[in-house]
């Protein structure tokens, strides 16, 4: 395995979520998609768990 596996297979799960993202949101380009995308604030974490009824 070469050591930089772990960063390549992290960067090319960001591009897959990033192009869903585009995707989702109908954005024709990532520029549109990054603009309009927002990290979720940890205060939400809970609720978000609870509303897809997961345990823990």
């Amino acid at each position: 395995m070469f050591p930089d596996t772990h960063k390549r297979t992290s960067n090319t799960a960001c591009t897959r979520e990033l192009m869903r993202l585009k995707a989702d949101g109908g954005w024709r380009n990532i520029t549109t998609a990054a603009r309009y995308a927002k990290v979720m604030p940890d205060a939400y974490w809970v609720e978000v768990i609870a509303w897809f009824g997961i345990d823990g």
